[in-house]
């Protein structure tokens, strides 16, 4: 990364950039779909609409063991978790690891968020409320809010961190979003709230002061 005064093209201009030449987006739809085509070449079954609700070892026989909210259980040598915001629930002691990791690799481009989250004593493994917003681009600054011309960025100050994207592929507008949002915590990912509120109001007015 290279830390040096810059210059972008449309409004918003940052007296100071942090720039990674080889960042780029990636499509998560996209992606999803490409692992489950290579899965399919590889040989492997998809079994979909199913839950997991526990997992567990056979020291003895050296099997992993997956048992389902349908009563199916599935057996094997390896086991790979990829359980999202469930995570916390299915391997408890990740959490402290999970924590660690995320403070590494916040602080490198936000030193002033590092001492927050490394103080902290909140879990990262505990589901927390996430709103973005996608932001109508007027047609004479499209060409301005596009990959080319604007990289996915980090900007904020000691109160606030917000992230971005440019328009790109099927999602029209910028996306835009606050780190950590509104710090709602939740036990279960299933009970989380999905209905905007003027909280999440507020949090695009101070967007729009801190761009």
């Amino acid at each position: 990364m290279v830390l040096y005064e810059t210059r972008m093209h449309g409004p918003y201009q940052p007296p100071q950039t942090c720039y990674q030449p080889d960042g780029g987006i990636l499509n998560p739809e996209a992606c999803i779909a490409a692992h489950l085509d290579q899965a399919r070449t590889h040989g492997a079954h998809l079994v979909f609409s199913m839950r997991v609700t526990s997992w567990d070892r056979d020291d003895e026989n050296g099997v992993l063991q997956v048992t389902t909210d349908q009563g199916t259980v599935y057996r094997g040598r390896k086991l790979i978790l990829t359980a999202g915001p469930w995570i916390g629930q299915l391997v408890p002691w990740l959490q402290v690891c999970l924590f660690v990791c995320l403070s590494l690799c916040v602080c490198f481009l936000m030193p002033s968020i590092y001492t927050h989250l490394h103080t902290s004593t909140q879990s990262v493994c505990v589901p927390e409320r996430q709103v973005v917003g996608w932001f109508a681009i007027e047609e004479p600054s499209r060409a301005h809010c596009q990959p080319s011309a604007l990289p996915v960025f980090c900007v904020g100050d000691d109160k606030n961190c917000f992230y971005g994207f440019p328009e790109f592929g099927n999602s029209p507008g910028l996306k835009v979003g606050k780190f950590r949002h509104l710090r709602e915590e939740y036990t279960d990912a299933d009970d989380l709230a999905r209905t905007i509120t003027s909280a999440d109001e507020q949090v695009r007015v101070d967007l729009g002061k801190t761009l």
